[in-house]
């Protein structure tokens, strides 16, 4: 249990959020005729010009678009390669040699790769959704319609059956990328209030890390 049960079941979430990546890129090309030639309903094209295209994307105006862009960047900057997720794996792996390996660690290349694919997919599908759904205000809903969109798509070419798989197959992701969040979160929180705070020091972690670290 603990830190390297954490990231044991982080494992097997990998899996499962790497088929659903699969499945949804699938869908997302195969769709992508359709709602291109709406895009530019929707959406500002390059066009009009790629700063406008780049950073005023919904046409809602530039501040509301770089306040979603930058709590993005404090995200993925600050938490996915940074304390929480180094701190850790580097205790649940009792080192920091696999967390930090420039190739398959937290900001190695093919994790950078990986998170850089699922958000081209996941964007893709936003665009899919906005424009069969143009009117509908944001909503964790949504989610719900990429699952239904990826099952009617897969029902139509390839039987109600394969329909069914593919929609699990995207809903169990959703449910691991939540989870493998979550959980995170919680051990993290847990083993802070602990160490820094309940029995300041007097305890520490599975590793005790250097100040470069």
């Amino acid at each position: 249990s603990g830190f390297r049960g954490t990231i044991q079941t982080d494992f097997a979430q990998w899996l499962i959020i790497s088929v659903m990546i699969a499945v949804v890129g699938v869908f997302v090309f195969a769709r992508f005729p359709a709602w291109w030639s709406q895009y530019p309903k929707y959406f500002t094209p390059f066009t009009n010009g790629p700063v406008a295209a780049l950073f005023n994307p919904d046409r809602n105006g530039y501040p509301l678009y770089l306040s979603f862009l930058f709590s993005n960047i404090i995200f993925w900057g600050l938490w996915w390669p940074g304390a929480m997720d180094q701190w850790q794996r580097c205790a649940a792996a009792r080192g920091r040699g696999l967390s930090l390996d420039r190739v398959w660690g937290t900001t190695g290349v093919i994790t950078i790769f990986y998170f850089g694919l699922l958000s081209a997919v996941f964007v893709g599908a936003g665009v899919c959704l906005r424009v069969n759904a143009p009117d509908a205000p944001p909503s964790p809903d949504f989610l719900r319609n990429v699952v239904e969109s990826v099952q009617q798509w897969a029902a139509g070419g390839l039987g109600s059956v394969a329909g069914s798989v593919f929609a699990t197959a995207v809903f169990s992701g959703l449910i691991c990328a939540a989870m493998a969040t979550i959980d995170g979160y919680v051990m993290t929180a847990s083993q802070t209030l602990f160490v820094d705070i309940a029995e300041y020091g007097t305890s520490s972690t599975l590793v005790d890390l250097s100040e470069s670290d």
